[in-house]
């Protein structure tokens, strides 16, 4: 009997929290862990527009990710990088959970890989 009552507290527990794996990390990277971030671009970066190309000269190099976009902000960031993602055929995805910042130096930007990586710098700024 002990062992169902643990049980439906856990299934109760689950129901009612979000339990994210590392949440503080998930939170700052749009929803995914550091270990999978090929390249990121803050918020501030993000608005001045000043690396577009940069962007789209990694997405030319490796078009395998998925591009996580921050949907807090304002269409007119994001929108140069929906159009780059389509036009290398690159997954995206906006996420408007309003855990996601948007204060300058959060990221608007994460472009991940399905599996770890591991990548040193993963500011765009300093690739």
């Amino acid at each position: 009997m002990d062992n169902n009552n643990d049980l439906q507290q856990r299934i109760d527990h689950s129901i009612s929290n979000n339990n994210m794996i590392n949440p503080d990390e998930q939170r700052k990277y749009l929803g995914t862990f550091r270990e999978r971030i090929i390249t990121a671009i803050n918020v501030a970066d993000l608005q001045s527009k000043k690396y577009i190309d940069k962007f789209e000269d990694i997405l030319k190099s490796n078009n395998t990710g998925q591009i996580i976009l921050n949907g807090n902000l304002s269409h007119s960031f994001l929108s140069p990088y929906i159009k780059l993602a389509t036009k290398y055929n690159v997954k995206f995805i906006i996420k408007t959970d309003k855990l996601f910042g948007i204060r300058d130096n959060n990221y608007g930007l994460v472009y991940a890989s399905n599996t770890a990586i591991n990548q040193n710098d993963i500011d765009i700024e300093n690739q």
